[in-house]
């Protein structure tokens, strides 16, 4: 990790018309670096500074595709509107190539049978494990992901019959190694 300096580039040590010696220098390359890292004693990168959302999805049972940055997690929060009387699934598929190929299809979610269902699904794109949570019906909140041989970068999700219809927003999480 890269180490945070402070006292290279404060005020007092930089001065006008005053050369910059190699240790400001050094400061001035490392310090963004290790503000980026979390390194001790550097300032910390305030949540609302992060652009973590990467897409916002209609479901329907019409494939709703989005490419997402490489990342080791999603969170997908889903808000949807069943208006039948038993419940229905939300399948994901997930692409290396942009949306070219798709891993076979998971049922990450079943809304049941009621008026509006919210859940947060929560999916390891490195262990290609997920856990849903929120009104999650007679289902399993747990089960596995087929992943890609490469990283994702795309996610494709549907439901599973057409009286179950809403919104995705995908957010990403961590890297991909």
């Amino acid at each position: 990790m890269t180490t945070y300096n402070s006292a290279a580039v404060s005020d007092s040590v930089i001065a006008h018309q005053k050369g910059i010696t190699l240790q400001q220098g050094r400061a001035l390359r490392d310090n963004p670096l290790a503000i980026a890292e979390g390194a001790s004693g550097a300032p910390r990168i305030q949540p609302k500074a992060l652009d973590l959302f990467q897409a916002q999805m209609s479901l329907s049972t019409t494939n709703a595709d989005a490419t997402i940055a490489e990342t080791g997690r999603l969170d997908i929060v889903l808000q949807l509107n069943n208006t039948a009387g038993s419940s229905h699934t939300v399948t994901m598929r997930l692409s290396d190539d942009g949306g070219s190929t798709w891993s076979s299809s998971a049922n990450i979610f079943t809304a049941a049978a009621s008026d509006r269902v919210s859940a947060l699904v929560i999916c390891d794109l490195i262990g290609g494990q997920y856990t849903a949570i929120g009104d999650v019906g007679s289902s399993s909140p747990y089960g596995s992901l087929t992943l890609p041989s490469g990283t994702v970068n795309a996610i494709r999700l549907a439901t599973s019959n057409s009286s179950l219809t809403g919104q995705a927003r995908v957010f990403c999480f961590g890297t991909s190694t």
